[in-house]
């Protein structure tokens, strides 16, 4: 009786062993930051903990949805916030979709006078739907926890028709203790930037590439001044030759680590609570 006794309670503490890494391993990563590989587009999933996702831009088309199912809690369906950085459809139309199947707490997203089938339709389908839409400006601030999501563009106090809606590009700076990214939308990083923009772009480890790594979307100056580890370039079969060779050249001196969606596939950064990181794909 006693031996029974005694394997009874060795059996009860290996079982409670097994449950406490079981909903340890359930649990997952305190922050995860997954570009999508979701073809020519962009669309970057953020994780906060068990139940809060940030999503920044949607993609092109519902390869999204998919890309999602990857990713998110199986017992999750919901979007806390998300992120437009412009209405190019490469950007928004994943997010028709998105909305059938998610319920979407607040979409950030500037009031663009653009004309775009897609992007009337989206702005038509937010409203019918009584979701909540919020414009994020230069200095804007979104906390969650130890995350934040800072502006830094576009600047401006009205919003103007516009045939180019890069000149209000929301672009995005994501912090979590020893990560920090750059999250420019399609706004190329070269040239005349400006001041604004150029003054608060300080070190980051990750630069997502902007559009698609196309001539000009980033240059060395901009580089030494991001001194990034890693950079991202979503991408997808293209007949831009998206990224070109200047483009990848530059990265390759200049970065530790180049991916690119249309060949690498979802890169996942995840980070536990003491702020250390890694790579997943």
């Amino acid at each position: 009786m006693k031996r029974f006794i005694k394997l009874l309670f060795i059996f009860s503490i290996l079982s409670c062993v097994v449950i406490f890494f079981l909903l340890k391993s359930s649990i997952g990563p305190y922050f995860k930051m997954s570009f999508l590989n979701v073809g020519q587009g962009d669309a970057t999933l953020i994780q906060v903990g068990l139940y809060t996702q940030i999503l920044i831009d949607t993609g092109p088309n519902n390869i999204t949805l998919s890309r999602l199912a990857e990713e998110m809690p199986f017992n999750d369906h919901s979007i806390e916030y998300i992120f437009i950085s412009h209405p190019h459809a490469d950007h928004i139309q994943g997010l028709l979709d998105i909305l059938d199947v998610y319920n979407v707490g607040t979409v950030f997203m500037n009031p663009i006078v653009y004309e775009s089938p897609i992007y009337a339709k989206l702005v038509e389908k937010l409203a019918y739907m009584n979701i909540i839409v919020r414009q994020f400006r230069a200095g804007s601030d979104l906390m969650i926890g130890d995350v934040s999501v800072h502006c830094l563009w576009p600047n401006v106090d009205e919003l103007t028709p516009t045939d180019n809606p890069h000149d209000y590009m929301m672009i995005l700076v994501v912090r979590y203790k020893k990560i920090s990214a750059l999250f420019p939308g399609d706004y190329e990083l070269s040239g005349n930037l400006p001041e604004l923009i150029r003054s608060h772009l300080d070190p980051v480890v990750i630069v997502k590439v902007p559009h698609q790594g196309s001539d000009g979307a980033i240059d060395s100056d901009i580089l030494m001044r991001l001194s990034p580890d890693i950079a991202i370039i979503p991408v997808g079969p293209n007949k831009y030759g998206h990224p070109t060779r200047e483009t990848l050249d530059l990265l390759h001196r200049s970065v530790r680590l180049v991916f690119r969606t249309d060949k690498d596939g979802t890169i996942r950064i995840v980070s536990q609570s003491d702020g250390s990181y890694g790579i997943m794909r």
